[in-house]
């Protein structure tokens, strides 16, 4: 609670202060100026900025996460040369830690055979995926907001799955045949606003994306869309708003 008795109510936004207006090399963390509401017994708003250090992750996420798995890029177990299964990274407490038992188990109760091995495709690349649809007077229209965006062939496949079996087998294996044709990464509630009004307006499809861990399908794409697909990130916005408990729903 403020001196003046006011109760300090955190808005939906979070504003990227210091990154460009389109996306470049975004491995950089992020520092975000939040914006905050306070609120009255009167239910009126005062906005209030203070400026505070938000990282998130990075926008290019392949460059810290896995593009064909699950997880980290530098966290995955191993055979080491003793014949011992082990953990490698940093980021967990099983870190670095040996499994003696772990090999025997999924040999002996699981049935995994070491010998049998699937190599999976490399990264693939601009020539591998779908181009993606253009829609001129949209892009016009979104630059002017100064909203970031990317049509980046990486940027578009990482969002266009979730982690079911079935998506990553495709990453490893094969091909989506639709993925999103533009990411998008809106840093608060008004740009989500400008971003929806711009899709009706032009008759944009839009899935929302956040951690990219759905085991629902929502993500993929449907292969006979033809409208301009539009992945909306939400990683830049780092608080939870409203719950709705009977619709089971987070804004």
């Amino acid at each position: 609670m403020s001196d003046d008795g006011r109760i300090p109510d955190v808005n939906e936004s979070v504003r990227a202060s210091s990154v460009p207006q389109h996306a470049t090399d975004s491995s950089e963390l992020i520092t975000d100026t939040v914006q905050v509401q306070m609120k009255d017994s009167k239910d009126n708003f005062d906005k209030l900025y203070v400026d505070q250090e938000a990282p998130t992750i990075p926008k290019r996420r392949q460059e810290l996460l896995k593009w064909n798995g699950w997880g980290y890029k530098d966290s995955k177990f191993i055979v080491n040369k003793a014949g011992q299964v082990e953990f490698t990274g940093d980021r967990y407490r099983l870190s670095k830690k040996v499994l003696p038992y772990l090999k025997d188990f999924m040999m002996r109760t699981c049935g995994v055979s070491l010998e049998h091995k699937i190599a999976a495709q490399p990264e693939i690349t601009a020539a591998d995926i779908p181009p993606p649809v253009k829609n001129k007077e949209f892009l016009t229209d979104l630059r002017r907001t100064g909203i970031n965006y990317s049509d980046d062939c990486q940027d578009r496949l990482f969002r266009a799955h979730g982690h079911t079996l079935h998506e990553v087998f495709v990453l490893r294996e094969g091909k989506f045949e639709r993925i999103p044709d533009l990411v998008v990464w809106p840093s608060c509630h008004s740009d989500v606003v400008k971003i929806v009004e711009l899709a009706c307006q032009h008759k944009v499809m839009i899935i929302p994306f956040g951690g990219g861990t759905s085991v629902s399908g929502a993500l993929e794409c449907p292969a006979s869309e033809k409208r301009v697909i539009i992945s909306v990130d939400t990683s830049r916005m780092d608080m939870l708003l409203r719950e709705y408990f009977v619709e089971r729903m987070l804004c």
